[in-house]
């Protein structure tokens, strides 16, 4: 499993990857021939007539996009989100002057500049904002924003976008008074789900669970049974410490217990925020104080596993750091999450050894799978009002927003760094891992030009689509097998061979080649929609109710965890509920409805 690889390459998408925005530049509307064809085709006339009808702007130059004397057409991007001034350069500004013969330069906001922009009623060919903030509305208010619906030019030139991007088209006209101005960025298909969604799973110690046979799961009690069954195998980690089921630690506790209420949504099929659950099949909200509820019953599992010597009695005391040295060092035998699981605990030297934490799938859990914001949420792009090129800023921005333009910004050139079998599945060629997983500053040649791999990426910051959103079915002509992500993580040809022997047993276990597999395909896992988390007031006469609920229930949760009998639990649970009730909670309560509709 190659855990380290995927997360250098999910950083890097993070910080350096960009997806599309961009202004382009058509002159009339010719019928079926494509504003790129008539770029490429401009007439020496056209040039001349295009230079004179440009104004001189103070201090950065003209704006709207030009005919250069050596042939491409030369767009302006003002972007919020790029850091990056100039010509975009390297393989990606060959790969515009091919498709599009558009030669791009970047400007970006420094101070003062989006003020001579806007005086100069021209913000370029290509806008992309950072946000719906009170800049982008002065934009909208002084006309400098061009209606991606007039004349048609969404349907004629934008059509995969209009096609594939329903959700956040509609989101832009309905923050933008009824105008489609543009759409956001870092969409995701249906039912997409973020790499770094993906951390609830039962992860077990499973060369032990191997080593028992791998038993049957089905709910809490089998894996109580399972624990105590295990700690007979390994009483003592790699440092002489006694060994425990459970990592649960005091720090990370504001308004629950916090690994508590991780493996009651891993458990239950639920999401969680505050002191509060949502239902991820009925959409129900109820409070960790619920009896009977998901909070109630994983903890009073915690307990059980406490009173069978399963949990630190020191718990309370320690902190983070502590507890993830342990979890490396073996101490802990199945965590709820990845972080404090298979994360820390899969190194190479015990992966020598036959040694992982891998994850099961208890017969009665209902696996939270969180589905990405189809929406989006970074990034806005939009073409100036001013543009002279409209149809050809609509058919770059419609390229990008392909499979191939998405892939080709990700990973590089089709062929030189990524490709697609014969049966339609993606995967990354040997230079292609290079440059995306171990040294994004190695020499690239493309169209028999030599340059450094990371300083030809879009210079952008900002993606049309998430890096792990799922493929939509309609691929632009690219031959894709379907139920593909943009995540090289989860492509077919990218599993590798098993890591070691034990690996290879969980593999056959699960019938799945890698952990996303395993939980996206599960029978057991529930898809749940998209919301944001909820945002408390600073201050107030709600955010004093929070903090006192929150100090009752992680108070009353640390009680119940170290409560000597059932009888005692219960006694203690119910005084947390009463004690929370008196706080406030029913107010929370209400005040997270609204905010979770």
């Amino acid at each position: 499993m190659k855990t380290k690889s995927k997360r250098i390459l999910a950083c890097a998408m993070s910080g350096l990857m960009v997806a599309g925005a961009f202004a382009g530049c058509s002159q009339t509307d010719t019928g079926t021939t494509t504003a790129a064809e008539q770029a490429k085709q401009t007439t020496a006339a056209q040039k001349e007539e295009a230079t004179e009808e440009v104004t001189e702007a103070p201090e950065i130059g003209n704006i709207s996009g030009t005919v250069a004397d050596d042939g491409p057409v030369k767009l302006r991007l003002f972007g919020q989100v790029t850091s990056y001034t100039g010509i975009q350069p390297g393989w990606m500004g060959q790969i515009l002057r091919e498709k599009f013969n558009v030669e791009l330069e970047y400007i970006n906001n420094v101070n003062g500049t989006f003020g001579v922009l806007m005086d100069q009623e021209d913000l370029g060919d290509i806008v992309v904002w950072g946000c719906y903030c009170e800049d982008y509305q002065t934009a909208i208010d002084k006309g400098l924003l061009l209606d991606l619906n007039k004349d048609n030019l969404l349907e004629n030139h934008g059509s995969y976008i209009k096609a594939n991007l329903t959700d956040s088209l509609d989101d832009n006209m309905a923050k933008s008074g009824g105008v489609c101005y543009g759409f956001n960025g870092s969409c995701s298909a249906e039912n997409s789900v973020n790499a770094e969604d993906l951390f609830q799973e039962f992860d077990v110690r499973w060369d032990l669970y191997n080593e028992l046979g791998q038993p049957a799961v089905a709910d809490y009690d089998d894996l109580l049974q399972l624990m105590i069954d295990m700690k007979k195998l390994c009483p003592v980690d790699e440092k002489g410490n006694e060994t425990y089921a459970f990592p649960v630690f005091r720090d990370w506790d504001i308004y629950n217990q916090a690994m508590t209420i991780s493996l009651a949504s891993a458990y239950s099929g639920s999401d969680f925020d505050l002191f509060f659950m949502k239902d991820g099949a009925t959409g129900e909200v109820s409070a960790v104080t619920q009896k009977n509820g998901p909070y109630y019953e994983a903890l009073k599992f915690v307990n059980a596993l406490y009173r069978n010597g399963l949990v630190n009695p020191n718990a309370k005391q320690e902190d983070y750091t502590v507890v993830s040295d342990d979890v490396k060092a073996g101490r802990y035998l199945m965590s709820p999450t990845d972080y404090l699981g298979r994360d820390l605990y899969n190194t190479d030297e015990h992966i020598a050894e036959n040694k992982m934490m891998l994850p099961i799938m208890p017969s009665e859990a209902k696996m939270p799978v969180r589905c990405s914001n189809t929406v989006g949420n970074r990034g806005i792009f939009t073409i100036g009002a001013k543009t002279e090129h409209a149809e050809l800023c609509m058919e770059i921005l419609n390229w990008l927003a392909t499979p191939e333009g998405t892939l080709t910004i990700i990973y590089g050139p089709r062929g030189i760094c990524w490709d697609v079998d014969a049966d339609g599945y993606l995967y990354l060629t040997d230079l292609g891992r290079t440059y995306n997983l171990e040294d994004r500053y190695t020499e690239i040649t493309y169209d028999d030009i030599i340059s450094i791999y990371g300083e030809g990426i879009l210079m952008l910051n900002a993606n049309v689509w998430s890096y792990s959103s799922q493929i939509p079915s309609d691929t632009a002509g690219l031959d894709l097998a379907e139920g593909q992500s943009y995540y090289f993580g989860r492509w077919k040809n990218e599993q590798g061979e098993a890591s070691c022997d034990l690996e290879e047993a969980w593999r056959t276990y699960a019938g799945c080649n890698s952990v996303d597999e395993y939980i996206l395909k599960n029978d057991n896992s529930l898809y749940m929609p998209y919301h944001e988390y909820i945002q408390l007031p600073e201050s107030g006469d709600i955010a004093s109710k929070y903090e006192a609920v929150g100090k009752v229930v992680v108070d009353g949760s640390w009680a119940c965890i170290y409560a000597d009998s059932d009888e005692k639990f219960e006694e203690l649970f119910d005084k947390m509920a009463a004690d929370a009730d008196a706080a406030g909670l029913e107010e929370c309560y209400q005040y997270i409805v609204e905010s979770f509709k």
